[in-house]
């Protein structure tokens, strides 16, 4: 569907009035303009602006809203804050193709930026089978917790996707400066995705686990991806699952086994 039709549905949804006129309006969309909760607004011609406030929406409002515009789903399920969708479009697809290294270059201070350069090697040396411990242990004793978590989210593919999406969502907004401060908390406080480590106990991992849960409950994040490497952590994350399988707040909706590599996807029920 075309942002033509979308726009149709989103006016025939939060405007039923409106959407009963029968003329030839061309519509653009903007959220999040700190202004009604929707409203029209005449530009020039036949062009009219819609205008939605998504932080005055209800829960029930914001969920058929993201159901009717995937688009919005890109932030982890949450919805984009003043997205300026074909502006958006335009940058993201300018940089979809951009070699990885080439795109942050510049953009992450130099120390981040040398450990996604051993990251990318060393993924390549695991794609060729290769023991990729030795490259590990070089990597923490250079660059300490933060240069193994950029390890984490480049191997589970969250620079590709999820940050360079969100360098992404600034640009067109022009708000560039603020991506330093997004990206040194993601990396740092890994907000969507837990990394099971083999020199944790079970009881450690589990309250580290619940907490983050906790914590997503109380920030609005829906979706928790929780990675494992190995016969060992497997075995943690099927132990984990006994604790949270019965929990009507929690919801695991996929679970993938790609060789030695095991992947979780939780939803979460936020607190009303």
């Amino acid at each position: 569907m075309g942002l033509k039709g979308v726009i149709k549905k989103i006016i025939a949804f939060l405007l039923p009035e409106e959407s009963k006129r029968d003329d030839n309006r061309e519509y653009s969309l903007s959220l999040c303009n700190e202004n009604k909760v929707v409203e029209i607004n005449h530009i020039t011609n036949n062009i009219y602006n819609l205008n939605i406030d998504v932080t005055k929406l209800k829960q029930e409002e914001k969920e058929k809203l993201i159901e009717i515009y995937p688009e919005i789903r890109q932030n982890n399920g949450l919805i984009l804050e003043q997205n300026k969708f074909n502006i958006f479009k335009e940058q993201r697809e300018k940089n979809r193709n951009v070699p990885l290294l080439k795109f942050f270059k510049g953009k992450i201070k130099e120390e981040d930026y040398q450990a996604l350069r051993m990251s990318v090697y060393i993924q390549r040396k695991f794609s060729n089978g290769e023991d990729i411990k030795p490259y590990l242990n070089d990597l923490y004793k250079k660059y300490g917790q933060r240069g193994y978590n950029i390890n984490n989210l480049n191997g589970r593919g969250y620079f590709e996707s999820f940050i360079k999406l969100n360098y992404t969502l600034l640009q067109s907004q022009e708000r560039e400066n603020e991506f330093l401060n997004f990206f040194d908390k993601f990396i740092m406080e890994q907000p969507i995705t837990y990394f099971v480590n083999q020199m944790k106990s079970q009881e450690v991992m589990n309250e580290e686990l619940l907490s983050k849960i906790n914590k997503c409950k109380r920030y609005g994040i829906r979706k928790l991806s929780i990675h494992g490497m190995g016969k060992i952590n497997k075995e943690k994350i099927d132990e984990f699952i006994k604790i949270i399988e019965d929990r009507s707040d929690i919801k695991i909706v996929s679970r993938i086994e790609i060789g030695v590599a095991v992947s979780l996807i939780l939803e979460i029920a936020l607190d009303t």
